[in-house]
């Protein structure tokens, strides 16, 4: 799919970076106002953006510039550029690529929303459904519980299957399509407040 949402952990690279505190009060930069479209991103999924990012970002200048992991410095400039900026955009990329799957759901009418908070309803909804026939004795396919990560794979892949179905065509016709849409896609919000968060995240 248009979207590959990569499963596997980070856990190595928080401890080398100290981990991502989000307790939004101690942060002295506030999160700035994110739409893609009309879309508002809410903080809470710019933080699993960025910490979803954050080893490819690591591995992009360990692999790029030769830096030793321990003395790279999310602030520090390596030859031109600045890791928390590198992982900024890496982070609204994966935003937009994740967000022009789920706008395009709603359009087709396949969700009444694309928004964070209303993901993590239904992901909350599904695993209380899950859990509830697991009790009942019937039988649950695939995960018993999702994670955030997981749900939005659960999603994007049933997006995918129904459109296909529902418009006989391919996957590769799907995927093109979401290309074209990915294009189009408009972007606000003020990148050098968003920089200073995202900087804040390593502290």
């Amino acid at each position: 799919m248009f979207l590959a949402v990569v499963l596997g952990t980070v856990a190595g690279v928080f401890l080398i970076f100290g981990g991502v505190k989000i307790f939004e009060d101690r942060f002295a930069t506030r999160f700035p106002e994110f739409k893609i479209n009309d879309l508002v991103i809410d903080q809470e999924e710019y933080e699993y953006a960025v910490r979803h990012m954050r080893h490819k970002t690591v591995r992009y200048f360990m692999d790029s510039y030769q830096v030793d992991v321990n003395e790279l410095s999310w602030e520090k400039e390596v030859h031109g550029e600045i890791p928390a900026e590198k992982l900024m955009d890496l982070a609204i990329e994966y935003l937009m690529e994740q967000k022009n799957v789920y706008l395009f759901a709603a359009q087709n009418g396949y969700i009444q929303s694309a928004a964070g908070a209303d993901i993590r309803n239904r992901m909350e909804e599904e695993n209380k459904r899950r859990k509830q026939k697991k009790e009942n004795g019937e039988i649950v396919y695939g995960l018993l519980e999702f994670s955030y990560e997981s749900y939005l794979t659960y999603e994007m892949d049933s997006f995918e299957k129904r459109y296909c179905a529902d418009q006989d065509t391919t996957k590769e016709e799907y995927d093109s399509l979401l290309q074209k849409k990915y294009q189009e896609l408009d972007v606000s919000v003020d990148k050098a407040v968003l920089y200073d968060f995202t900087a804040q995240l390593s502290v």
